[in-house]
């Protein structure tokens, strides 16, 4: 059996999210693994808009994903690391998995998008297509 010393978990709020981190987290201790914890703000949808509007959006956002780091990290008794990215999740999960050095990627199956739920999320399958380490999917 593989021992994986760096795990990188994106999360992005969902049931299966947290049931991806904690999985992860589990792995992480048996090996005595990094974790690196991951949310990703899609600003792809503001691309070229610079409003006040955009703008105290991106905020809150950004401020809802600490506050969603902030109680997953609560549930582990082991430190780990965070990262809050911001652009398109496909591109920046795979980034931060090549930057982390990471061995393994969990992620669940779907994500938040209703869109991307009728069929292998389309982050998750992008991901198990483009990542040079393996990707275990939760369902």
């Amino acid at each position: 059996m593989k021992e994986y010393r760096k795990i990188l978990v994106p999360v992005d709020g969902s049931d299966l999210a947290e049931k991806a981190f904690l999985e992860a987290s589990q792995i992480a201790k048996r090996n005595q693994a990094q974790l690196l914890l991951l949310t990703v703000i899609d600003v792809t949808s503001f691309r070229g808009t610079a409003s006040v509007n955009s703008i105290e959006i991106t905020k809150e956002l950004q401020k809802n994903a600490q506050q969603m780091i902030t109680k997953l990290k609560e549930k582990v008794d082991f430190p780990l690391e965070t990262q809050i990215a911001a652009g398109n999740p496909k591109l920046e999960i795979i980034k931060a998995a090549e930057d982390f050095e990471s061995e393994l990627i969990v992620m669940g199956a779907t994500g938040l998008s209703r869109l991307g739920q009728w069929m292998l999320g389309s982050t998750t399958g992008y991901v198990v297509n483009h990542s040079s380490c393996n990707v275990m999917v939760i369902k």
